[in-house]
Order: structure tokens, then sequence, then C-alpha cells
């Protein structure tokens, strides 16, 4: 009973100590503000980028859909090659981490025949200012806060031993595990003060943009920083315990950042690509309009596949309704002809995308083994992951898209089949277009809304990042009390 309290106040002494040493340090201090001003200057670009983005593409739709439906009058094969655009939306959180929004097409183009991949980068039209904004939160607290606590924490211990002190907090009767004790929770509170008005400033920016956001996929984000924060703040104690002096310590921290933070995340997608080659985007673009060569001549053009098909439908059409004449037909068989040839491209087209998802699927799965073995890409993948601005949300962009460009085509298709008249196609003919559709049918189209996913089917989806995410935090304990105890 009279052994306990000592015991409990030795270790606060020992973090008290080490938090008095660091806030009398005025260039640490000027650091740790200076990050806060980037981050501070991040948020703010990345909420005016967000929020205008938001409204462009708000902006853009709305166009887009008023557009398709004053055409006017037009036959629906016509409208069909007319076509539309679908653009992409944003979560909440992707303003914290806009992942690989910058780099990736942000709308779609729907037209007969044809399955666009998304175009419109943000960063092949972006100006200065909007290219500062990849200066976002997510690079702020994934990047530069591991290298302000290595900095921060790089003498915590190597510095006591360095100066004699070590020696004698341990003659003084302080036990090892009291020391371990005490560090791990100085550099706790230290990193503490870094993370928390950045973590507090986040949430409220998502939450001022958005009314609607899940406080789930926040609190997530924010728990998941936190402990990204917590596994840096080990490996700056393990490190400093590691070396014996303060040069050593500083030189070995900023090259453990230097490996983990830049170059192994990009070794990691470098080793995915080398081992699961994909094509280029020209390259890939090439054998898409390749693939619209050989299994589709442009219907102006009276393919004789095409006639085959229609000769084909229209036989069928006359024996099911038991007339000897075409005129006769109370159905176009047109239509139904357009739609097979559609079928026929979407079975090429789901070969073509679907062996380039395997591609990126196998890639993405080096890379995150490889990301094993540093926190960085764990954190990333979680947190581009929860904001729904990774490359899975992407690829689930393009498949919801193209399932609404081929039920849009089916519907047009449908109209002329059922609806209007058209006759066969020979060499150097046009068709008639004799039938149009009006508003009536365009509107019968619904308006493009992609199917969102839960809270729950996101953090599904990101669970084993944060298990490794786990994983590397509790070996970075490890490791800090071993070294910390061996001294």
């Amino acid at each position: 009973m009279f052994t306990e309290a000592p015991l409990r106040s030795s270790f606060r002494q020992v973090a008290t100590t080490d938090l008095l040493e660091l806030g009398r340090d005025r260039r640490l201090v000027a650091t740790v503000v200076a990050c806060w001003v980037l981050w501070g200057l991040a948020l703010a670009l990345s909420i005016d980028e967000h929020l205008q983005t938001t409204a462009d593409r708000d902006l853009a739709t709305e166009a887009s859909r008023e557009a398709w439906l004053s055409q006017g009058q037009r036959n629906p094969h016509d409208a069909g090659h007319w076509g539309t655009f679908l653009f992409r939306e944003r979560t909440p959180l992707a303003l914290l981490d806009p992942g690989i929004e910058p780099a990736i097409g942000s709308w779609i183009r729907l037209e007969t025949h044809t399955q666009h991949d998304a175009d419109g980068r943000p960063l092949d039209a972006a100006t200065q200012e909007a290219r500062w904004s990849a200066v976002h939160p997510a690079f702020v607290l994934g990047t530069l806060v591991p290298l302000l606590i290595v900095i921060l924490l790089h003498d915590r211990v190597c510095g006591d031993r360095e100066d004699g002190r070590w020696s004698l907090l341990l003659v003084s009767g302080l036990s090892r595990r009291d020391l371990v004790t005490g560090k791990i929770l100085a550099a706790s509170v230290v990193g503490a003060v870094v993370v928390t008005p950045m973590l507090l400033s986040g949430a409220t920016a998502v939450l001022f943009v958005s009314q609607d956001t899940d406080l789930v996929r926040v609190i997530s984000w924010a728990g998941a920083a936190a402990l990204y924060t917590v596994t840096w703040i080990l490996l700056g104690l393990a490190i400093s315990a590691a070396m014996n002096t303060r040069s050593r310590a500083l030189l070995l921290g900023v090259a453990v950042w230097f490996f983990g933070v830049v170059a192994l995340p990009r070794v990691a997608v470098s080793v995915a690509e080398a081992v699961h080659p994909a094509p280029s985007a020209w390259g890939f673009a090439r054998s898409v309009e390749q693939l619209q060569d050989d299994r589709w001549t442009i219907p102006y053009r009276a393919s004789v596949s095409f006639n085959a098909i229609y000769s084909r439908i229209e036989s069928e059409w006359m024996t099911k309704q038991g007339v000897s004449d075409p005129a006769l037909l109370t159905v176009d068989p047109f239509g139904f002809a357009i739609e097979e040839t559609e079928e026929q491209g979407q079975r090429a087209y789901d070969r073509t995308y679907g062996d380039l998802v395997r591609t990126f699927e196998q890639q993405d799965e080096v890379t995150r083994l490889i990301g094993l073995l540093t926190p960085a890409v764990a954190f990333g993948r979680f947190s581009a992951g929860l904001a729904e601005s990774d490359l899975a949300a992407h690829q689930r962009f393009q498949e919801e898209a193209e399932s609404y460009r081929r039920a849009m085509m089916l519907t047009l298709n449908m109209a002329v089949a059922h609806r209007g008249r058209e006759r066969p196609m020979t060499e150097g003919s046009r068709m008639d277009g004799s039938f149009e559709a009006d508003r009536r049918l365009w509107e019968s189209i619904p308006p493009f809304r992609p199917e969102g996913r839960s809270t729950s089917e996101v953090l599904t989806s990101v669970r084993g990042d944060l298990v490794s995410l786990l994983a590397q935090a509790l070996a970075a304990l490890t490791l800090a009390c071993v070294l910390i105890k061996a001294r």
C-alpha cells in the first residue's frame, strides 16, 4: 500500500520531465506550429476544391440531363449516338483524401455500340492554384507528420544515455518498466498535441461540406489516423533506443521515414506493375478501338453481318406472327437486330475490360503484401478506401455507368422494335429514320443514380488494411519496449 503511489508517480515524473524539455525547445515548437499551418492551408484548399468540384459536377449533370431531354424529336437510334454524359460523385471524406481521383477520369460519355473509358482527368486541366491542392490533408498526416515525429523523438532515449542521465535515473530507483512507460506516455502526449487539432478540424470540415456525412466513417478515419500516429511514435522511440548518439538516431529516423513513407510505397507499385503488367492508357484505348473495328461496322456503312442478323430476325418474327410479307409485321426487326449487335459488343467489352480489372486486382494484392512492411501503405489504403477515392471505387463507377448505358440502349432499341419502322441497309444507303420519338421516350430513361455503399460495406472492404495497421502498431510497441528495456 505504501509503495504503489511512488511507483505511479515515478513514470509520471519521467513523462513530465520529457514534456518540459520538449516544451522549452523553441525550434521544436516552431516545427509543430509550421505543421499545423501547413495542415490548415491544405485543408482550406481541399475544402475550396471540393466545394467547387461538387458544384461543377452538379451543374454539368443537370446540363447533360437537360440536353438529353431537350433533343427534340429524333430517331431513337440516332438518340443513342447523340448519347449523354455521366459524372462521378465525390464523398465528403474525399476532401481529406482524394486518393487517385486527380489522376483518373471524372466523367463518362454514353453512346450506342461503344463502351467508353472515363475521361476528364482533373490534373490535365489543373491551374497552378489547383495543383497545390495535391498537398491534401491526408498527405500532411500520412507523410509529413511521421517525419515530424521522428525528429521530435529522436533524442528521447539516446539523448539521456549520451548525457549520462539514463544511468542516474536507474540508480535513483526508477525501474526500467517506469522508464519505458514514462517515455511512451510523454511521446503519446506529444503526438496527441500534434494531431488532435488536425483530426478535429478535419472532421469539422467534412461535416461542414455535407450534413449527410456518416459520423461512423469520420470517426473511423480519425481513429485510423490516430493509430497510424501512435505507430510512428513507437517507431520513433525504438529508433532513439537503438542508437547511442543523437546524430545517429536522427539519421536513422529520417532514413526509416524515407524508406517507409516515400520509397517503399512507390517500390510496391513498381513491383506490382512488373509482376502483373497492365497495358498503358494509350495501348488499352487502341485495343478498344481495334475491338470496335473488328466486331462491328457502323450501321450506316451497311455491315454484311448486320444484314444477316436483320434477315434472320425478320424471318423469325414473320414465322411467329404467321405473315408472308415483312410489311405486315407489327414489330420492327431493326430494333431487335441493333440490340443483338449491342449484346455481341457487350460480351467483347466484358472480356477486354474484365482482363484489365483482374490485372489491377492482382497488382493491388502485390501492393498490399509489400505494404505489410510499412504502416504508410496500410493507412493510405484504408484512408482512400474509406473515402471511396481508390481504384476500386473508380471501377465501381465505371461498372455502374456501363450497366446504365446498356439499360438505356435497350430502352431505345426496344422503342424502335415496337414503335418504329426501319428497313435493312444496303451498301451506300442510309436508314430512312421514319420513326421519331419525342420527349416522352427520353423521360422514360431515369437519371443516373449510382448505388451508394453503406458504411458497413465500406468498412468491410478495408478491414484487412485496418488489421494490418493494428498488427504494425503492436509490432512497434513490442520493439520499443524491448529496445528501451535493453538500455
